[in-house]
């Protein structure tokens, strides 16, 4: 369930998904309003929270909804990116990460960006649901797009309130460690998962092996172990040459297998599920490298000892964030290096 695991990461990291959902839904709601506008004018007369509007008035509205929220999506958009260029400069560029994955900078881009869907839909209906007089007519349309448009205001100054507070160090360094510390509890989770395990380390046997080499560039998110023992052939022998964290590139040495009864020629779709127990990805991720948390620690309080910043405060705050992953690394039981499966199969 590793590649599902990295799967969602990538969707929760990516600024696209959740606004683009968010858009898809505006756009479904708005034309179910005019739906409703059309069948239901009786029942919205006698609702007294149901606005009444003329066609131009209706269109006004629309359009000046609309135009402040593309508007105010651009201010956004500058924010988001100051933040990101902002935490790279002042912190590590490896912690940019964690500012592009804040569900709720996602949802409130997305907010934004479905009202002006919202709006512009309305604006393109607005003649098919009201009357061509200048007799006000009650409408569920317009009055949606009132609403979204004050949420949407509303949402601004609790995104601009929210993002103030992420960049303060106290809270990026406990966001990190937060993630490393979830990290590490997850591979030990995943300990358990993998069958087969044996408590002692056995030497490769004798002959020639069969090197598995990598055909992609990227990093080690995670090695599969039960994944792995049963890609090997019967009676065969497994070194993992690469551990989480490592970066690799095309034609780089992962993984030697041999075999018990002597030399060994691995076949093609063997190396390839090989090469898939030992899973790679594009980027580093805290949810799945407890190392790469580490990582981001270290390198803040690098820099914040070093002359050009001289901050000696924010490196002991790291070191204090730092030893709540460190200590669940030293209470926990040290992973078991072989592992043993079914056929004579054996890894390590």
């Amino acid at each position: 369930m590793r590649w599902l695991r990295r799967t969602l990461t990538r969707l929760r990291d990516s600024l696209f998904v959740v606004p683009v959902a968010m858009i898809l839904v505006a756009g479904g709601l708005a034309g179910l309003s005019l739906l409703v506008d059309t069948r239901n004018i009786e029942y919205l007369a006698q609702n007294p929270l149901i606005l009444s509007a003329t066609v131009s008035g209706g269109r006004a509205i629309a359009t000046t909804v609309a135009g402040a929220t593309i508007t105010v999506a651009a201010i956004v958009f500058s924010i988001t990116a100051l933040l990101t260029q902002e935490a790279a400069t002042q912190y590590s560029p490896r912690s940019v990460g964690g500012f592009i994955e804040d569900l709720f900078q996602q949802s409130v881009i997305g907010l934004v960006l479905g009202t002006f869907t919202f709006s512009l839909v309305i604006l393109a209906g607005l003649n098919d649901v009201l009357d061509q007089t200048e007799e006000a007519t009650p409408t569920l349309s317009v009055t949606l797009a009132i609403v979204f448009g004050v949420i949407s205001a509303i949402a601004i100054v609790a995104y601009i309130d929210h993002s103030m507070r992420r960049m303060q160090i106290d809270n990026v360094v406990r966001r990190i460690a937060g993630d490393a510390l979830e990290a590490v509890r997850h591979e030990q989770r995943q300990r358990q998962v993998d069958t087969g395990q044996a408590k002692t380390e056995t030497g490769p046997p004798e002959g020639e092996p069969s090197r598995v080499r990598s055909s992609k560039v990227g990093w080690v998110v995670g090695i599969d172990g039960s994944h792995l023992l049963d890609a090997l052939p019967p009676r065969t022998t497994a070194n993992v040459e690469v551990r989480v964290g490592e970066a690799v590139s095309r034609g780089d040495h992962i993984a030697t297998v041999w075999a018990d009864s002597g030399d060994l020629t691995l076949a093609p779709q063997a190396e390839r599920e090989i090469e898939k127990a030992i899973q790679t990805d594009a980027q580093r991720s805290e949810e799945t490298d407890a190392a790469f948390g580490i990582r981001q620690l270290t390198d803040i309080a690098l820099r914040a000892i070093s002359p050009a910043v001289n901050d000696p405060t924010t490196a002991v705050d790291v070191i204090h964030h730092l030893k709540v992953p460190l200590r669940e690394i030293l209470a926990a039981e040290a992973p078991l290096r072989v592992l043993e499966g079914p056929e004579g199969r054996t890894a390590f």
